[in-house]
């Protein structure tokens, strides 16, 4: 009986892996494919008290800042179509093609005034924003999602390596589009509904950092005492979803205020029990190897996750204020699925051998080879109507075949 249960905990486990994995590929793909929608140049912002949209940042040298449009215009209609909500005004957009002429109409100081836009890629208008919104997110959760296969593989039977591969799959998914200039392209696209699929990822992934710490690398007194009751408040950040859910139903006020504020209180103090932990298995494990490991782990989480969350996302959750430039600190947790493959591969972390079985590496290798190779693929032929500028299919096809034999001697080099 106990022999079934893990095959079947170990297959859930993978099966969860997967689920992770064609949700961070579908994401990119969205946004590869969102990058060539066609743009007026403009960030836009929805003002509660007048129900309607307005110009917060309008691009420099972008197709509206070219027109004339200020910040603080007022958008009433677009091709004479009425727009009140952000989506609405995207979906018109979307609805036309690139290069196209617009009429804009918007309220400027009481009056009402016409403007004829013509449309732009958004790879054009937006190129630093295109670098800043994939790249942090493609660099963070594959990585993290190779480490944690790999950690699985190598640890099938090991509790602690469950909860590691758990926690850096679910830091995957909530960091997917939580960095600052994301897209999230996907959610935009999808019913409102989606939005509750992905409530649970930030409350997991925090918890179970902390379930984590608990554990590793041996489990702590607290912990086994009182396992149940701790697990319990361990794990509170989720079950304030349910009451989250039945405010949005029956449209309560403090549905939002509920999840900000409770959950801002609950991470931080999740954040700093874990770190707490580190900090003490790092300073009285006689086993200086394994201090070695927490202290790695302790320094790279907390420059990694603890240093932009405290000045990046604690004072837009309790103060609604942001500190000037904290954006960029953001970027600093790209380095933590680095500090943990140090030290995996330099401190055996988790007593985890780096040197693996061929079959597991060429399975593994292979797949996101072919992973890659799609991504480029499917995504070359709008890339390639950016750049030359063609419509023809042909030249589209052309890309592709060249795209397909520069990949063949990397397919050949990661082989080897």
């Amino acid at each position: 009986m106990s022999q079934n249960f893990n095959i079947w905990k170990i297959s859930l486990l993978l099966l969860l892996g997967l689920f992770v994995f064609l949700y961070i590929l579908v994401n990119t793909v969205v946004d590869i494919y969102y990058i060539t929608n066609p743009v007026i140049g403009v960030y836009t912002g929805f003002n509660k008290e007048t129900g309607k949209i307005y110009i917060d940042k309008v691009v420099p040298g972008g197709p509206a800042y070219k027109a004339g449009l200020k910040e603080g215009d007022t958008i009433l209609a677009l091709n004479e179509e009425l727009v009140t909500k952000e989506e609405g005004l995207r979906r018109l957009l979307h609805s036309i093609d690139i290069g196209e002429r617009v009429q804009l109409t918007i309220i400027r100081d009481g009056q009402e005034f016409k403007f004829s836009i013509f449309t732009e890629r958004l790879i054009k208008v937006y190129t630093k924003l295109v670098c800043r919104s994939l790249l942090p997110g493609v660099i963070f959760c594959y990585a993290l999602f190779i480490i944690g296969t790999f950690v699985i593989l190598q640890k099938l039977q090991d509790r602690s390596a469950h909860i590691f591969y758990l926690m850096v799959l679910f830091w995957a998914l909530a960091m997917w589009h939580s960095f600052p200039f994301s897209f999230n392209t996907l959610q935009k696209i999808l019913p409102k509904w989606f939005v509750w699929i992905r409530l649970p990822f930030w409350p997991l992934a925090v918890s179970l950092l902390l379930h984590f710490t608990l554990i590793f690398p041996v489990k702590k007194k607290v912990f086994q005492k009182h396992p149940k009751i701790i697990l319990g408040l361990i794990y509170l950040p989720a079950f304030l979803i349910i009451p989250h859910i039945y405010a949005v139903i029956h449209q309560l006020d403090w549905s939002e205020t509920l999840l900000r504020y409770g959950w801002g209180l609950l991470f931080s103090v999740n954040f700093f029990l874990a770190m707490t932990m580190l900090g003490q298995c790092g300073g009285y494990a006689q086993n200086p190897h394994i201090a070695k490991q927490a202290q790695i782990m302790l320094w790279g989480t907390m420059l990694s996750l603890t240093l932009p969350t405290m000045l990046y996302y604690l004072p837009k959750i309790f103060f609604n204020i942001a500190i000037p430039f904290s954006e960029y600190i953001l970027l600093f947790v790209i380095f933590w699925p680095i500090t943990l493959a140090y030290a995996i591969i330099k401190h055996r972390f988790m007593d985890i051998d780096v040197i693996i079985k061929r079959g597991v590496a060429y399975a593994l290798m292979s797949g996101f080879v072919i992973t890659a190779y799609f991504l480029l693929v499917v995504g070359v032929g709008k890339l390639v109507l950016f750049f030359t500028g063609s419509t023809s299919q042909i030249v589209t096809i052309i890309a592709t075949l060249l795209i397909a034999a520069l990949f063949n001697p990397v397919k050949n080099r990661i082989r080897n």
